[in-house]
Protein backbone atom coordinates (compact mmCIF):
# COMPACT_ATOMS: atom_id res chain seq x y z
CA UNK A 1 0.00 0.00 0.00
CA UNK A 2 1.62 3.50 -0.62
CA UNK A 3 1.10 4.55 2.40
CA UNK A 4 3.70 5.76 5.25
CA UNK A 5 3.60 3.26 8.74
CA UNK A 6 0.50 4.06 10.70
CA UNK A 7 -1.49 6.55 8.57
CA UNK A 8 -4.92 5.96 9.65
CA UNK A 9 -6.84 5.34 12.69
CA UNK A 10 -8.25 2.36 11.58
CA UNK A 11 -8.23 0.41 8.42
CA UNK A 12 -11.09 -1.80 6.85
CA UNK A 13 -11.15 -4.49 5.04
CA UNK A 14 -14.60 -6.38 3.64
CA UNK A 15 -15.12 -9.08 1.67
CA UNK A 16 -11.45 -8.81 -0.19
CA UNK A 17 -9.35 -11.50 1.75
CA UNK A 18 -10.36 -14.63 -0.25
CA UNK A 19 -9.62 -13.17 -3.25
CA UNK A 20 -6.07 -12.14 -2.21
CA UNK A 21 -3.00 -14.18 -3.84
CA UNK A 22 -1.65 -13.78 -0.52
CA UNK A 23 -4.06 -12.53 1.97
CA UNK A 24 -1.57 -12.72 4.91
CA UNK A 25 0.84 -10.27 2.90
CA UNK A 26 -2.65 -8.13 2.44
CA UNK A 27 -3.28 -7.98 5.99
CA UNK A 28 0.23 -7.12 7.04
CA UNK A 29 0.08 -3.94 4.89
CA UNK A 30 -3.31 -3.54 6.71
CA UNK A 31 -1.69 -3.57 9.91
CA UNK A 32 1.15 -2.07 9.22
CA UNK A 33 -0.47 1.57 7.76
CA UNK A 34 -3.41 1.64 10.95
CA UNK A 35 -2.33 3.24 14.47
CA UNK A 36 -5.15 1.11 15.91
CA UNK A 37 -7.99 -0.93 14.41
CA UNK A 38 -8.17 -3.34 11.76
CA UNK A 39 -11.52 -4.22 10.51
CA UNK A 40 -12.12 -7.24 8.80
CA UNK A 41 -15.40 -8.92 7.27
CA UNK A 42 -15.16 -11.70 5.08
CA UNK A 43 -16.89 -15.47 4.82
CA UNK A 44 -16.43 -18.34 7.11
CA UNK A 45 -16.98 -21.67 6.45
CA UNK A 46 -19.38 -23.12 9.22
CA UNK A 47 -22.18 -25.88 8.74
CA UNK A 48 -23.77 -28.07 6.36
CA UNK A 49 -22.45 -27.39 2.53
CA UNK A 50 -20.75 -23.79 3.86
CA UNK A 51 -18.03 -24.10 1.04
CA UNK A 52 -20.30 -24.56 -1.61
CA UNK A 53 -23.02 -22.05 -0.27
CA UNK A 54 -20.49 -19.36 0.15
CA UNK A 55 -18.58 -20.20 -3.13
CA UNK A 56 -21.83 -19.56 -5.36
CA UNK A 57 -22.62 -16.10 -3.95
CA UNK A 58 -19.21 -15.56 -4.42
CA UNK A 59 -19.37 -16.22 -7.58
CA UNK A 60 -23.32 -14.54 -8.63
CA UNK A 61 -21.67 -11.48 -6.74
CA UNK A 62 -18.33 -11.45 -8.17
CA UNK A 63 -18.23 -13.44 -11.92
CA UNK A 64 -20.42 -10.18 -13.79
CA UNK A 65 -17.48 -7.97 -12.55
CA UNK A 66 -14.90 -9.98 -13.83
CA UNK A 67 -13.56 -10.19 -10.22
CA UNK A 68 -11.48 -13.67 -9.78
CA UNK A 69 -12.86 -16.24 -7.54
CA UNK A 70 -10.12 -18.18 -5.87
CA UNK A 71 -13.02 -19.80 -3.15
CA UNK A 72 -10.31 -20.01 -0.52
CA UNK A 73 -12.77 -19.47 2.65
CA UNK A 74 -11.36 -19.56 6.31
CA UNK A 75 -13.19 -21.61 9.12
CA UNK A 76 -13.73 -19.85 12.62
CA UNK A 77 -10.47 -21.38 14.15
CA UNK A 78 -8.22 -20.40 10.85
CA UNK A 79 -9.99 -16.61 11.51
CA UNK A 80 -8.70 -16.87 15.04
CA UNK A 81 -5.17 -17.64 14.06
CA UNK A 82 -4.58 -15.03 11.32
CA UNK A 83 -5.52 -12.50 14.30
CA UNK A 84 -2.48 -13.83 16.52
CA UNK A 85 -0.28 -14.38 13.87
CA UNK A 86 -1.30 -10.43 12.82
CA UNK A 87 -0.76 -9.81 16.72
CA UNK A 88 -4.60 -8.68 16.50
CA UNK A 89 -6.22 -8.35 19.60
CA UNK A 90 -10.37 -8.55 18.86
CA UNK A 91 -12.09 -6.07 20.94
CA UNK A 92 -15.41 -7.17 19.12
CA UNK A 93 -16.39 -10.31 17.39
CA UNK A 94 -19.53 -11.40 14.96
CA UNK A 95 -19.51 -14.83 13.86
CA UNK A 96 -23.13 -14.71 12.39
CA UNK A 97 -24.56 -11.76 10.89
CA UNK A 98 -28.19 -11.31 9.02
CA UNK A 99 -26.53 -9.68 5.48
CA UNK A 100 -29.69 -10.86 3.29
CA UNK A 101 -33.42 -10.59 3.21
CA UNK A 102 -34.88 -13.82 5.44
CA UNK A 103 -35.21 -16.20 3.32
CA UNK A 104 -31.38 -15.55 1.26
CA UNK A 105 -30.14 -15.29 5.14
CA UNK A 106 -31.25 -18.85 5.69
CA UNK A 107 -28.79 -20.03 3.01
CA UNK A 108 -26.50 -17.41 2.49
CA UNK A 109 -26.24 -15.43 5.46
CA UNK A 110 -25.64 -15.40 9.39
CA UNK A 111 -22.74 -18.07 10.23
CA UNK A 112 -21.02 -17.64 6.72
CA UNK A 113 -19.96 -14.45 7.48
CA UNK A 114 -17.54 -13.14 10.10
CA UNK A 115 -16.57 -9.72 11.44
CA UNK A 116 -13.69 -8.95 13.78
CA UNK A 117 -12.81 -5.70 14.92
CA UNK A 118 -9.62 -5.88 16.25
CA UNK A 119 -6.77 -3.53 17.86
CA UNK A 120 -2.78 -3.53 17.10
CA UNK A 121 -1.52 -5.76 19.58
CA UNK A 122 2.19 -3.84 19.51
CA UNK A 123 1.86 -1.99 22.86
CA UNK A 124 2.00 1.28 20.55
CA UNK A 125 -1.36 1.83 20.02
CA UNK A 126 -2.92 5.20 19.77
CA UNK A 127 -6.45 3.93 19.09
Amino acid sequence: MPFSDRAYDAVIVADVLHHEEDPHRLLSECVRVSRGLVIIKDHCIRGPLARSRIAFIDWAANAPYGVKCLYRYNTLPQWRETLTRHRLSPVEEQTSMNLYPPGLNLVFGRRLQYLAVARRDDGETNA
